[in-house]
């Protein structure tokens, strides 16, 4: 009996340790394992959007949300792997220092937006 409980055990630790070792690449892994989440989500997200609103309502928002991903291209500066391969990235007042140059650029941007 003490054998099959050490079984699930056993595996949550191997899980433990896989993610450890996924996370401990550079930060890279991590990168890349965001950029693929977020485009899943943005794909879901429309397949979604598209069964919920009429087909003019979903054009101005197809339209809106092209302005801002332009917008948001061209306002990326790359903090997020910046962070993730400073050798500062766990400081604190690095990192208020990063979030205060994002909530000027948020600004700036949200201005631009509603101009």
């Amino acid at each position: 009996m003490i054998g099959v409980m050490n079984k699930p055990v056993a595996a949550a630790q191997q899980m433990v340790d896989a993610v450890r070792r996924f996370s401990r690449n550079e930060g890279g892994s991590m990168l890349i394992a965001y950029t693929v989440a977020t485009l899943v989500l943005r794909l879901a997200s429309n397949m979604v959007l598209t069964r919920l609103l009429e087909p003019r309502a979903f054009g101005v928002l197809g339209v809106i949300s092209s302005v801002m991903m332009v917008l948001a291209m061209l306002s990326d500066f790359g903090f997020a792997s910046f962070i993730i391969r400073h050798k500062k990235g766990d400081d604190p007042k690095f990192l208020d220092v990063i979030w205060t140059i994002r909530l000027i650029q948020s600004a700036v941007q949200s201005a631009i937006m509603l101009a």
